[in-house]
């Protein structure tokens, strides 16, 4: 009963934010009227923000779906996937989540977590060289270049708050993995926190993100991810920290890396352009470093 008077409750309070959606799945179980039962307020307040699955093993439902979260998404992010519908939608329906069961709450929770991958991928917009002044170029198909794919990671990179930095790292390793062997068991992008696995060996990974490196931070940081370590039976933790010259050059530890928040933007750019397997996730993650 008190879980449906909150639901209630924040339904009635959503317009009052601005660019807010919230997914929220719900069963219909046949001939269960204990909903009613409990708030029939909830009911009459649900009418026209519920979108009732009928078949979600149908592609067109699946697709219904997409679609509906992915309007709410662009609109709260103010970008537009459109350029990568296909292959977001391929990602969709190949994730092993839904495969081992394809019920509209793994579908849901696909949606959004592949959404959340390509939500900070450059655009697609390309446009033609113009050569210089007399200047004779060769005709070529590929002498195209993407003037745009850049220019929007560097600005929200440097735009954004040390929380958004970590958010944006864990997009781009979220994608590495992906693209890897290695399968999310743990995810807290809060924390800037997850734990994978590969054959057998359990790996774990710190993002941290701060205004302020120091000596003194950046220890009590790497302790903390050792005794995790060891609590979880970890076979190795990669930790990324921020570069701050004069502070962690004496730093040698094994599977840190100091990334050089100068060069973020550009290295993720590589990051995302990558579609092939990544064997290695750590070499990958190197590429950040400032010492590199």
């Amino acid at each position: 009963k008190v879980f449906f008077e909150d639901i209630k409750l924040f339904t009635d309070s959503i317009d009052t934010y601005k660019n807010l959606f919230f997914v929220f799945a719900e069963s219909e179980s046949v001939g269960n009227d204990s909903e009613s039962f409990d708030d029939p307020a909830y009911v009459s307040r649900k009418k026209g923000r519920t979108y009732q699955i009928e078949n979600i093993s149908s592609e067109v439902e699946v697709q219904k779906l997409f679609k509906m979260i992915k309007s709410r998404y662009e609109k709260y992010y103010e970008i537009s996937l459109d350029a990568y519908v296909d292959e977001i939608l391929e990602a969709i329906n190949n994730d092993p989540q839904v495969k081992t069961n394809s019920n509209y709450r793994n579908y849901t929770q696909v949606i959004m977590r592949i959404l959340d991958q390509y939500r900070n991928r450059p655009s697609k917009t390309h446009k033609i060289k113009k050569p210089s002044p007399n200047v004779t170029v060769p005709q070529n198909d590929n002498d195209e270049e993407n003037t745009n794919e850049s220019v929007g990671l560097t600005d929200k990179w440097k735009s954004a708050t040390s929380i958004s930095k970590k958010t944006l790292l864990c997009d781009a390793l979220e994608y590495i993995l992906s693209r890897s062997d290695e399968k999310i068991i743990i995810r807290s992008k809060k924390r800037g926190f997850y734990q994978t696995q590969n054959q057998g060996d359990k790996i774990e990974y710190h993002i941290i993100s701060t205004d302020n490196p120091s000596s003194s931070d950046f220890i009590k940081r790497y302790n903390q991810a050792l005794r995790t370590q060891e609590e979880s039976d970890v076979a190795k933790s990669i930790i990324l920290y921020p570069y701050k010259q004069g502070t962690n050059d004496e730093f040698k530890y094994e599977n840190v890396i100091f990334y050089d928040i100068d060069k973020v933007p550009s290295v993720l750019e590589q990051i995302y352009s990558n579609t092939e397997n990544i064997e290695d996730v750590f070499s990958c993650l190197m590429a950040l470093e400032t010492r590199c």
